[in-house]
């Protein structure tokens, strides 16, 4: 059996936290800013969202995007660039 992608996961997290608020699919899209066919499609695990749409999505859902991307699959190398630390000191 595969396991489901982060799209997949990340998908049920956003309509899980959409029907928990008690919206339709297109209240919560017009209330978020987005389109109703997009929001369906990231729902559905099809579509990448943009930095941009994740934040309106967890502004909306009154959450944070990390909720929303906490421990989703990807790939280890990946994972391991962005924790890997660094020994200069961060600009942020």
């Amino acid at each position: 059996m595969q396991a489901e992608s982060s799209e997949h996961i990340l998908g049920k997290r956003i309509r899980s936290g959409r029907e928990r608020l008690k919206l339709s699919l297109d209240a919560f899209a017009y209330e978020a800013g987005i389109d109703s066919s997009y929001l369906n499609g990231i729902e559905l695990g099809k579509r990448n969202p943009s930095f941009k749409v994740l934040c309106l999505i967890a502004k909306r859902l009154g959450t944070t995007l990390s909720s929303l991307v906490v421990d989703l699959p990807g790939d280890e190398k990946v994972k391991k660039a962005i924790t890997k630390p660094t020994n200069s000191p961060s600009k942020f």
